[in-house]
């Protein structure tokens, strides 16, 4: 068997082991349940606040956001820095994991609301600070 065979037979050893304990002990859990409730309603709260003229021009920096972290994220689950109990998905990345909801919509909040940089980088911080110590902890 050579490393590739190995690697594979790994990988989906780990995704059927990732599947089942999202299955029977994430999915439906209260966390669970938490987590799809704040994706939601952060959606519904981003769509009645956003600028609507700006759209486009804050979508793109949410994408730019969401690709940032999604790197950052990848490069440290892949590396065993972290890991995620409790996720809307049984997919890694997610689709709507922390990467492109929670983390991307604040941080457009705060680029349209923000029009100096130093205001821009103080509330960067508070909404970080927040989603590490209170988001990420549920």
């Amino acid at each position: 068997m050579t490393t590739v065979d190995m690697a594979h037979q790994l990988t989906l050893k780990i995704w059927t082991l990732s599947y089942n304990q999202w299955k029977t002990q994430a999915l439906f859990s209260i966390q669970w349940w938490s987590l799809v409730s704040i994706i939601a309603i952060s959606y519904a709260i981003w769509w009645v606040i956003v600028d609507k003229r700006r759209l486009s021009q804050i979508l793109l920096f949410g994408s730019l956001v969401a690709m940032g972290r999604l790197v950052m994220d990848m490069i440290g689950t892949y590396a065993v820095l972290w890991s995620y109990d409790i996720t809307p998905t049984p997919l890694s990345p997610g689709p709507f994991g922390s990467d492109f909801t929670l983390i991307a919509l604040s941080l457009m909040v705060v680029y349209q609301y923000c029009h100096s940089w130093k205001k821009f980088l103080v509330w960067t911080g508070v909404v970080t600070g927040i989603v590490s110590f209170v988001y990420f902890p549920i």
